[in-house]
C-alpha cells in the first residue's frame, strides 16, 4: 500500500532479460480516495475535527481502513464552533447504511456496526450528555436535525473488525452522511436564561446587528411548583421594528 498518490514498480533481472521467456510478472492495482472533508487528527485512523462555520461530514471514502484490521474501526469527528462567534451547532443526519446484523440486542453492542451522536453541553439542560444511536437495526432512512445543548458536538462511528472487510471494503457507498452549520452568534446574547422571576429576553443582544442571516435559540429554565408540576410560563412578544415582513424569512416559535 502507498504512502502517497505514487507508487512505482522496477522490474529487475540479474541474468538479462526475459523477453521470449515464459516467465512474465502481472499486478492488480485499485485506487483509494484519501480525501477528507475535516482536519485529520495525527495519530489516529480516521478521526477528524470541524470549525467551519458549516460543512459536509461522511464516513472515511478510503476502504483501506477496512481491510483485515486488528482491532475494531472507530472514526469519531468532533465539530466545535467559536466560541465568541457562535454557541450552538445545527447536525443534519441525511441517512446511515450499515450492513445487517443478527444482534440487535443493543445499538451500541460491540458486535453491532453503528454510529453514536454524542452532545456534552450543558449538564443542567434536558437531553444534555445525551446521544442517539442507529445502526443495521435501525437504519436512518429520512433526515433528522439535532440542535447542541451546547458548542460541540461530536459523532462516533463503531465498525466491528470481524465483518468490517467482508462489508465495507471497496464500497464505495458512504456509511453515513451529514452536514452541519453553526447557529446562536454573538448578537442572540446568552444561549441560557433562568427564569426565577420575571425578565424579558431582547434581541438583538447589541446594536451591531450586521449579519444577514440569525438563528437563535435560548433555553429558559423555570422554577418547579413542585415535584410532579411546572410552573406556568406567559410570553409577552413586543417588536419596536421589524428585520423583514416577509414571514418566511422571519419568524419566532416555542
Amino acid at each position: 500500500i502507498s504512502t502517497g498518490p505514487n507508487l512505482i514498480i522496477n522490474f529487475v533481472s540479474e541474468i538479462g532479460s526475459y523477453s521470449g521467456s515464459p516467465l512474465y510478472y502481472w499486478a492488480v492495482f485499485d485506487f483509494h480516495e484519501t480525501q477528507t472533508e475535516g482536519n485529520k487528527v495525527e495519530g489516529t485512523l480516521c478521526d477528524e475535527t470541524f470549525t467551519s462555520n458549516s460543512g459536509k461530514i461522511h464516513s472515511p471514502k478510503n476502504s483501506l481502513i477496512y481491510l483485515n484490521p486488528t482491532e475494531d474501526v472507530v472514526c469519531s469527528y468532533r465539530i466545535s464552533t467559536h466560541a465568541a462567534k457562535h454557541n450552538r451547532i445545527s447536525l443534519l443526519l441525511e441517512f446511515t447504511r450499515f450492513n445487517p446484523t443478527k444482534d440487535c440486542s443493543s445499538c451500541t453492542s460491540s458486535s453491532a456496526d453503528h454510529l453514536e451522536v454524542l452532545d456534552r453541553g450543558q449538564e443542567h439542560l434536558p437531553g444534555s450528555k445525551h446521544s442517539l444511536c442507529y445502526s443495521a437495526c435501525s437504519n436512518l432512512n429520512q433526515s433528522l436535525e439535532v440542535i447542541s445543548t451546547g458548542p460541540s458536538l461530536s459523532i462516533k462511528m463503531f465498525i466491528a473488525k470481524s465483518t468490517a472487510m467482508a462489508n465495507y471494503f471497496r464500497n464505495k457507498t458512504p456509511i453515513f452522511q451529514a452536514r452541519y452549520t453553526f447557529l446562536h452568534p454573538a448578537v442572540c446574547g446568552p444561549t441560557l436564561i433562568k427564569a426565577t422571576s420575571p425578565g424579558y429576553i431582547r434581541f438583538p443582544d447589541s446594536q451591531d446587528f450586521t449579519e444577514e442571516n440569525v438563528y437563535c435559540i435560548w433555553d429558559l429554565i423555570t422554577l418547579m411548583v413542585n415535584s410532579k408540576m411546572f410552573r406556568k410560563t406567559y410570553f409577552r412578544f413586543h417588536f419596536p421594528y421589524l428585520v423583514s415582513c416577509r414571514s418566511e424569512s422571519s419568524n419566532i416559535s416555542l
